[in-house]
């Protein structure tokens, strides 16, 4: 018997193959077609699953599980064990499967490197391993898997490519864009599908016969007919989409009517929105095999007490579900071309990408999703940008990449809401503290800051003045305390979208003050909002927390712009950028702003000509630029995701909430129930805030803890010598403090 794992039951290597071939069998029956119809490639990938694992057979691997079970070896040796992955490609027949040199290349960086690793295959270490110790087994493992092929001995061409994989010369013929490109990606990414779908003990795809455009269309059967853009969307369904649409029109259910029976993907900038919109698709749509994916996903799946949520966790990390709602960097950072990268391109080749929101992304992020749109088109997949305002430089880009041809966009400002009359101020928020204290006591007012630091600086004036705390919300909170806030705010400023709440029937009236993650689809509605200026584009997403859906009937204005020393200009809004936004919105003092001035003014300010010079454009084309000329096999996953968030994040938990932890992780060093050990994890990560290392000041300390290492949580941190003031009950405070001087606060 050779043993292929141990967790979460023991199996056996010829076991765990088969539970891959039949994922493989389900996968080419469902979505065969759209993937590759080369019936070529699908023997090539059963090849490829049916000698992925056949490494295992090595001694010091069986040992190994066999230690783990409480067994004894099989024999005891004195060899050095090489990764399995690269003894599997010893043993495939290449020979006399009558394999060409193009599919021997595929065939061995996909079993190859089937499990990234940073220890380099060597030639000579694997023929030493296989002529001392597997050679032994072969005959037998052979019967094991029921292979009826022969076999003589390694090849030695395929273990120099083996050896070679990485260099230069094999990354640039499997870049993209070379003839064998998207075989690779297609052949390495659905075996890394099917192995990791198999391990975790979930189906390949789930919800097959679920259609998320005929259970929308269902839904929407209550409304007298489709809206413009819904139906712009249902009718180009075989098309990539640009969907530029204002708030209220109705986005959501148009991308969901032009996924239609497709598998889907549906991404968001933020967290708090993604929870917001799986909970109203599972209520309102009832998809029944919707994922959440994102970093804090299972939490938030456990905490609303879905029946189905360590099922539905597990199938959104496998990309399992029917529709996935997801952060960008769960399923979009492939353009990196790290290891491993094929998973989700490969995914991506029969599926529809729907980006919302994409101007609320730095530059750098917006080249990288540019290009993602790029090789999902070059691989078959469709997507689909939809947004209120779509800056022109980057709709230029992606027709230059995928084709006018390939692609139709639609506009649909609503003129018929007029929803924002504005008031430009010549002087600082915080000179506006007086009167945003005296209009909280009627109305519904959220309060935008450019940075923490300034957002608790008017928290501290506003509390001075206030009867009734204000509350405040930014990203220095540990995860549980957001929560709570992120869900508060939603409750405060709920709409109801069938009666809109009317501006003089307003209750409860209260202030919020935030910095800019409030700005997408957050689906909040305020009375009024007082806002610093930052470029157009932010400030109009800005305006969509107010006035969400009502029309404004009022001669006054409803929302409130300060333009005097406003901060994060530079370190986080370009300023030359800030400053022409300031000038192309003075035009409109005073004035009621149209759904179609807004889409206007944005592109005509991220135009090419408009920004010709700015650090925004020279940072959007070098990043683009960068992507073009990546090799694969460069970097690592971690390597990309570190990228992506462009600094290294580090998890701490302030030394005052430390002692709060301690009798959970006492509880997990007790308990041997694997889930009660998950949820152990949980609430003890729930304690930490993500802080990005390169603003932290070195007067902190942050260090390890053993009891939290001890426990496999040795990517948290304790931060000492700081204060975290937050009140749960209240759901008021100002997170964790740190000196004001400290960049972090920007």
């Amino acid at each position: 018997m050779f043993l292929a794992k141990t967790k979460p039951v023991s199996q056996t290597i010829s076991e765990h193959t088969n539970e891959l071939l039949t994922r493989l069998n389900d996968l080419k029956k469902y979505y065969g077609d759209k993937i590759i119809k080369d019936e070529s490639f699908w023997n090539l990938l059963e090849i490829a699953v049916k000698f992925h694992d056949t490494g295992k057979v090595h001694t010091c691997f069986q040992n190994k599980l066999r230690k783990i079970l409480g067994e004894p070896p099989v024999k005891k040796v004195n060899i050095e064990e090489v990764p399995h992955n690269y003894l599997s490609v010893a043993l495939i027949p290449f020979r006399e499967l009558g394999l060409s040199r193009e599919e021997m290349l595929l065939l061995v960086g996909a079993v190859g490197f089937h499990h990234e690793r940073d220890l380099n295959p060597l030639r000579e270490l694997i023929e030493q391993t296989y002529e001392i110790d597997i050679q032994q087994y072969v005959e037998e493992l052979f019967q094991h898997m029921s292979f009826d092929i022969p076999f003589n001995k390694p090849h030695k061409k395929a273990l120099e490519i083996l050896e070679k994989f990485r260099t230069i010369s094999y990354a640039e013929r499997l870049s993209p864009g070379s003839d064998l490109w998207s075989q690779f990606v297609l052949l390495k990414g659905l075996l890394h599908r099917l192995d990791h779908a198999a391990s975790a003990g979930v189906v390949i795809e789930d919800g097959i016969e679920e259609s998320a455009g005929k259970k929308t269309r269902q839904f929407l059967n209550q409304y007298p007919s489709l809206r413009p853009a819904q139906k712009f969307a249902d009718d180009h369904q075989d098309q990539h989409v640009i969907l530029v649409s204002s708030t209220g029109s109705g986005k959501t259910e148009a991308g969901l009517l032009w996924i239609a029976q497709d598998k889907g993907f549906f991404t968001l900038p933020l967290r708090v929105s993604l929870n917001a919109m799986y909970d109203r698709i599972k209520k309102h749509i009832k998809l029944n095999s919707v994922g959440l994916l994102h970093s804090g996903s299972y939490d938030h799946l456990v905490s609303s007490e879905y029946q189905d949520a360590e099922q539905s966790y597990h199938h959104s990390k496998q990309l399992a579900s029917k529709l996935t709602f997801s952060t960008i960097d769960q399923i979009l950072k492939f353009p990196f071309l790290y290891r491993g990268y094929e998973k989700e391109l490969a995914t991506m080749s029969y599926s529809k990408v729907v980006i919302d929101e994409i101007q609320a992304y730095d530059p750098e992020i917006a080249a990288m999703l540019v290009k993602a749109i790029e090789l999902i088109h070059q691989l078959g997949g469709k997507v689909m940008v939809m947004t209120a305002t779509l800056p022109t430089i980057y709709l230029e880009r992606i027709q230059e990449r995928i084709g006018t041809e390939s692609i139709v966009v639609g506009k649909f400002p609503n003129d018929n809401l007029i929803r924002h009359r504005i008031d430009i101020r010549h002087q600082s928020i915080l000179d506006l503290v007086d009167e945003i204290t005296e209009r909280s006591k009627q109305e519904k007012v959220l309060v935008i800051a450019n940075t923490v630091n300034q957002a608790n600086i008017l928290y501290e004036q506003i509390e001075q003045k206030s009867q009734a705390k204000p509350h405040l919300l930014h990203t220095l909170f540990t995860l549980e305390d957001r929560r709570l806030l992120e869900n508060e705010v939603l409750k405060f400023a709920a709409i109801d979208r069938h009666q809109k709440r009317d501006h003089s029937s307003t209750n409860e009236p209260g202030v919020w003050i935030t910095t800019q993650i409030v700005e997408a689809s957050l689906d909040i509605d305020f009375d009024h909002i007082y806002t610093e200026s930052s470029t157009l584009d932010s400030l109009f997403q800005r305006m969509g927390r107010c006035y969400r859906l009502r029309p404004i009937q009022q001669n006054s204005a409803n929302v409130t712009i300060a333009t005097k020393d406003c901060s994060g200009i530079g370190p986080i809004y370009d300023a030359e950028i800030h400053k022409r936004s300031n000038e192309y919105l003075s035009e409109y003092q005073g004035q009621a702003l149209k759904e179609s001035d807004k889409m206007n003014l944005v592109e005509k300010l991220y135009s090419k000509t408009v920004l010709q010079g700015t650090e925004f454009l020279k940072v959007f084309e070098k990043a683009l630029d960068e992507f073009d000329r990546k090799l694969p096999f460069e970097e690592t996953k971690d390597d990309a995701q570190k990228r992506l968030r462009k600094i290294e994040s580090i998890q701490v938990i302030p030394d005052l909430l430390y002692y709060q932890i301690q009798p959970l992780i006492d509880r997990y060093k007790q308990t041997e129930d694997r889930l009660e050990r998950q949820n152990i994890r949980r609430q003890i990560e729930n304690k930490s805030i993500v802080l990005p290392v390169y603003r932290l000041k070195k007067e902190y300390k942050i260090s390890n803890v053993p009891d939290l290492k001890q426990i496999g949580l040795q990517h948290l941190h304790i931060i000492y010598g700081v204060e975290y003031e937050f009140n749960p009950k209240q759901k008021h405070g100002k997170g964790l403090i740190l000196s004001k001087s400290d960049p972090l606060f920007l």
